[in-house]
C-alpha cells in the first residue's frame, strides 16, 4: 500500500514556506506601489507650484524682462564688436613690429628691445 501520510507530513513545509513567500511578495508589492503613490504625490505637488509661479508672472512682467533681454543682447553685441577691434588693432601692431624685426638666418623673426 501507499503511505500517504508521510508524502503529506513532508509536503507541509514546503506548503508553509510558499505560501510565507508569496505572502512577503504581496506586501512587496504593496510597499512599492505605496512609494511610487508617495513620489507622484510629489511630483504633483511640484509641479503645482511651479505652475503657481509661471502663472504668477504679468504681462507687463514679461515685457519687463524682454526689455532687459533686449539690452543685455545689445550690450554684449557692442562688447563683442569693441573686444574684435581691438583684437584687430593688437594684430596690426604685432604686424607692424614682425615686418621691422630683425631676420635671423634660419628666417625666424626677432624683435630686440
Amino acid at each position: 500500500m501507499i503511505d500517504l501520510s508521510h508524502h503529506f507530513a513532508s509536503d507541509e513545509p514546503s506548503r508553509h514556506s510558499e505560501w510565507l513567500r508569496q505572502q512577503k511578495w504581496f506586501i512587496k508589492l504593496r510597499d512599492d506601489r505605496e512609494r511610487r503613490e508617495k513620489i507622484e504625490e510629489k511630483l504633483d505637488d511640484t509641479m503645482e507650484a511651479l505652475v503657481s509661479a509661471v502663472v504668477m508672472a504679468t504681462t507687463e512682467e514679461l515685457n519687463e524682462l524682454q526689455t532687459r533681454l533686449d539690452a543685455y543682447d545689445e550690450a554684449t553685441v557692442i562688447a563683442l564688436m569693441e573686444n574684435q577691434e581691438k583684437l584687430d588693432r593688437v594684430n596690426a601692431h604685432i604686424s607692424q613690429l614682425l615686418d621691422r624685426a630683425y631676420v635671423m638666418e634660419d628666417g625666424r623673426r626677432g624683435i630686440f628691445i
